[in-house]
């Protein structure tokens, strides 16, 4: 992450949005993460793709 501030950012940002929204689900918090994060490890292997070249 420290390679994408942005996407580091945007990231921080979900984190506090959907921890407001679920004070005290665990699980709900957890899944209003996952599609970013999901697609967060499909950019980092696409970067790590491209660094190998």
């Amino acid at each position: 992450m420290t390679a994408h501030p942005d996407e580091a950012r945007r990231y921080g940002e979900l984190k506090l949005r959907v921890a407001e929204q679920y004070p005290d689900h665990v699980h709900r918090y957890q899944e209003g993460k996952q599609f970013f994060v999901q697609q967060l490890a499909q950019k980092a292997a696409e970067w790590a793709a491209r660094s190998d070249r």
